[in-house]
């Protein structure tokens, strides 16, 4: 493997590190690959951004230190010696472990990386003088968006959660509720809307209110509308 020399500063890729700092606390990188040389000037790039990185050296390592803990971020050479990327990832979900991870190829090996998308790779980067320079932009962006994932779920989880409160309030209700759009249309009624009027929900989200109205012979909705009950 070629010897990659630690770049001069302010090359064009400088404006690459302009992008969002990660929004988790202190982000967790694992790097994968065999060199130890370039896997130690990688580290020292990332750490220099703030990331805490764990050094491996083989599939076979990955799979053991998975047992213990998870990373935000996999850094993959697709090359080891043991397995290749598409092997490790394959494995892993195979093993129903998702780590979102981004992987390393040789110049002239762009192939490989699009295979490695294909199977969710976020980014890639291919081993020339530029990379150790476009490496914390990379994470940094990758690990941007893992986060404003996470926060997405969590808000949706959020919205079920308040929605089913709310459904269970609406059903339980000895009050009749009515929901109506802007235009007048029922888009729901709780069980004891559809008790007091004799209508099914599906019976009654074909109906205006006014229509509603018009049919109680009673006179019970129109006092209610009228707030008369």
């Amino acid at each position: 493997m070629a010897e990659i020399e630690e770049p001069i500063t302010g090359t064009p890729f400088d404006e690459m590190k302009k992008v969002p700092k990660p929004l988790l606390a202190q982000p967790l990188v694992l790097l994968v690959d065999d060199d130890r040389g370039l896997s130690a000037l990688m580290k020292r790039y990332l750490n220099r951004e703030g990331f805490e990185v764990e050094n491996l050296y083989s599939g076979h390592d990955v799979l053991e230190w998975l047992t213990k803990r998870r990373p935000d971020l996999l850094v993959i050479d697709y090359l080891m010696p043991d397995m290749n990327g598409k092997d490790l990832i394959q494995e892993l979900k195979a093993r129903d472990i998702d780590i979102p991870f981004i992987t390393v190829t040789g110049q002239g090996d762009e192939r490989l990386a699009v295979e490695m998308v294909k199977l969710g790779a976020m980014d890639y980067l291919v081993k020339d003088q530029v990379m150790l320079d476009m490496l914390p932009s990379v994470v940094r962006n990758s690990l941007h968006q893992i986060e404003q994932a996470r926060r997405l779920e969590e808000s949706e989880k959020g919205r079920q959660v308040s929605e089913s409160r709310y459904r269970g309030i609406f059903n339980a209700s000895m009050e009749p509720i009515l929901i109506l759009d802007l235009k007048g249309l029922l888009i729901d009624a709780n069980p004891r809307a559809c008790e007091m009027t004799g209508f099914t929900v599906d019976e009654l989200c074909q109906k205006r209110f006014s229509e509603i109205l018009a049919e109680d012979e009673s006179g019970f909705w129109n006092k209610l509308a009228l707030g008369s009950i």
